[in-house]
């Protein structure tokens, strides 16, 4: 009964570990429950790596879950059922109560019914709640300035918005935010929990209601492993700075191990995971250095040479691309490589969105870009709008060039703009 810590640089074979740990402690004591805590947005990646390693591709008391599926299934077992609001339900609500409160708001007044606006309300508030700033702590510092600028009376608009969102959800719903708190309410009567082992992978730090959370586990758990990003050659438990290059994950482990001393929860031993010259990078000697040194305050340099890096500079982003696009194609024709083995990694994906389709097509390359898409820029849903408001406005031309620039009229680009050009030139305000 410990906290176990399992540390090393990215690759070097933490999860490996702790999957190895767990499976073996799962056959080992069948009757006892296993949990691997992992962040939501791969729970599914890891059911799948864990099932490889299981003897029969079968594994019967250990769960893959996020911090808000291990809550469903406590609710599930305590017999709690809940209503989760959905990220489009507290846009709505939002949306209502700031029509309520309108008269009551100061320079968000303005501004709230603009498109999207809403959605940053909404964020702010999900942060506030996911580091327990309530609605009077928040009133609070807004009190502390002496001078009312803008932001005293945008704190004062959000803790308004706040404050009625907050009594709106009262007894009626929960959203993603609360499970943790809500979780923690009724963890110390949770039978699933009682002398369970819980693993979190994958973390560089948790929000104070997760910490929260640890305190309840660490009296209810067997085990606990955590495994975190730290390069071994540094002491793990030394002065943390915040310029620190791991900074958060020490951060972390100190926290962790704080809350076992509280709790009278054992520290067991801080275990080291791979070698300064293994892991990701064992057959690489340059990335190996590269990531051993760079944003070290303490560098070496490496005097061989290698193909591994190349440094090229461009005039643009399009000839970034261009030469990107054609060191792909002349890999994939003479090492007999594939499309999916290439990932491009850019500082700002804006600056070379817009030109990345033009030249990977010109390229012949496949590609998918990792960014949301907002639907309201969407060609259909723009044409959608255009119409309405063609309709709407009696045929005015700026309603009809709207429809028309999305491209879905059969009309080319240059024909738009000629036609526009002709109409601005004749004083063509509309047809009714």
């Amino acid at each position: 009964m410990a906290l176990h810590i399992l540390y090393g640089c990215s690759g070097s074979g933490k999860s490996e570990q702790l999957y190895k740990r767990l499976i073996q402690g799962a056959l080992t004591h069948p009757q006892q429950n296993y949990f691997l805590i992992v962040p939501e947005q791969i729970t599914h990646y890891t059911q799948s790596e864990l099932l490889k390693r299981c003897p029969g591709n079968v594994m019967m008391n250990i769960d893959v879950l996020s911090f808000e599926r291990l809550a469903f299934r406590v609710f599930s077992e305590m017999g709690k059922n809940r209503t989760i609001l959905s990220d489009t339900g507290k846009s709505l609500i939002l949306r209502k109560l700031a029509g309520e409160c309108e008269e009551q708001l100061t320079v968000l007044k303005k501004s709230i019914q603009k498109t999207g606006y809403i959605e940053e309300v909404k964020s702010v508030i999900s942060e506030l709640m996911q580091y327990e700033i309530t609605p009077d702590q928040l009133f609070e510092l807004a009190e502390t300035f002496t001078v009312r600028d803008a932001l005293y009376y945008k704190l004062s608009d959000i803790t308004l918005l706040y404050r009625a969102f907050l009594t709106f959800l009262e007894e009626r719903y929960l959203t993603i935010e609360q499970l943790p708190k809500a979780l923690c309410e009724v963890a110390e009567e949770s039978q699933l929990l009682t002398d369970a082992v819980f693993a979190f992978d994958g973390f560089t730090g948790f929000t104070p209601v997760q910490y929260t959370l640890m305190h309840v586990l660490m009296r209810k758990a067997s085990d606990l492993y955590l495994t975190a990003t730290f390069d071994i050659r540094e002491d793990l438990t030394g002065e943390n700075r915040i310029e620190n290059l791991f900074y958060m994950s020490r951060r972390m482990i100190l926290r962790m191990m704080e809350i076992a001393r509280k709790e009278a929860h054992p520290v067991g031993n801080l275990i080291p995971v791979g070698t300064e010259g293994g892991g990701r990078y064992a057959d690489n000697r340059m990335l190996r250095h590269l990531e051993q040194n760079l944003f070290r305050t303490r560098q070496q340099k490496l005097k061989e040479s290698g193909e591994a890096i190349r440094l090229i500079s461009c005039l643009n982003p399009v000839d970034e691309l261009r030469c990107t696009a054609s060191q792909i194609v002349s890999m994939v024709r003479e090492k007999d490589l594939s499309w999916k083995e290439f990932a491009i990694v850019c500082a700002d994906l804006s600056t070379y969105l817009p030109y990345a389709k033009e030249v990977f097509d010109t390229y012949d390359i496949p590609f998918f870009c990792d960014a949301k898409q907002s639907i309201l820029f969407h060609p259909l849903t723009e044409f959608i709008l255009g119409a309405l408001e063609t309709v709407e406005t009696g045929f005015r031309r700026e309603s009809i060039f709207r429809m028309l620039r999305t491209g879905l009229c059969g009309l080319s680009k240059d024909a738009v703009d000629r036609l526009e050009t002709y109409c601005i030139a004749r004083g063509i305000q509309g047809y009714r």
